[in-house]
């Protein structure tokens, strides 16, 4: 969730925006290529049974955010076309997180239209990242005007974490993945003057969090 954030953070809704092409055009392709080979693959040398291929080459189909983007720090191509794309990619996977939750308990109903189902839970998602970018607009800069009024740049940590914990769990209560209201939350966050701010008092954490995860 904060290596989400802290990935937004460094984004913007507008530069999301014009990176749309890659993260549902090439991130797309990329979930269609490798579950439909890893379908292919179990069904014609593990004989699975539909349901649980469908699940598996879903799920296979997706990467680890952190040691993905860790690769990237470490090699130095965040900011190179194959960091960019490569980031597009994990968005991608992200969002996809909604549908294929949406799948499982329907394949193993045969009477369920899974169709349907489908585009109402990707309209369902659509409808919340708008909702939490509404609201978001038009609360977090009074509400880091309130923080900076105090004049006492601690507050900036808790509050961060407050909002970062808040958004989480709002995605992850409306049927999205927690990461994606975490990303959300620094997408907005980065498009107030406070940002600078914010990732300043935050960094101490970044290293310690990541590190926490890997072990």
């Amino acid at each position: 969730m904060f290596l989400l954030f802290t990935i937004g953070l460094e984004l913007t809704v507008e530069r999301v925006f014009q990176m749309r092409k890659y993260v549902f055009g090439f991130g797309g392709l990329q979930l269609l290529i490798t579950s439909t080979a890893l379908m292919f693959a179990m069904d014609k040398y593990f004989y699975f049974d539909t349901p649980l291929t469908i699940v598996l080459a879903g799920a296979l189909s997706l990467s680890s955010t952190a040691v993905v983007l860790q690769v990237l720090a470490e090699s130095r191509r965040q900011a190179t076309q194959v960091g960019r794309i490569s980031l597009a990619t994990l968005l991608m996977q992200d969002l996809a997180v909604v549908p294929l939750l949406a799948v499982l308990p329907l394949i193993s109903q045969p009477h369920s239209n899974m169709v349907n189902a489908l585009g109402l839970a990707c309209l369902k998602a659509l409808a919340v990242v708008i909702g939490i970018t509404i609201i978001g607009r038009m609360f977090l800069r009074p509400l880091f005007n309130m923080v900076s009024s105090t004049q006492n740049d601690d507050i900036y940590v808790p509050t961060t974490f407050l909002l970062v914990l808040s958004a989480s769990a709002a995605t992850e209560r409306l049927g999205l993945s927690d990461a994606m209201g975490a990303f959300l939350a620094g997408l907005l966050i980065a498009e107030t003057e406070y940002r600078n701010k914010v990732e300043h008092s935050i960094m101490p954490f970044k290293s310690l969090l990541l590190g926490l995860f890997f072990m």
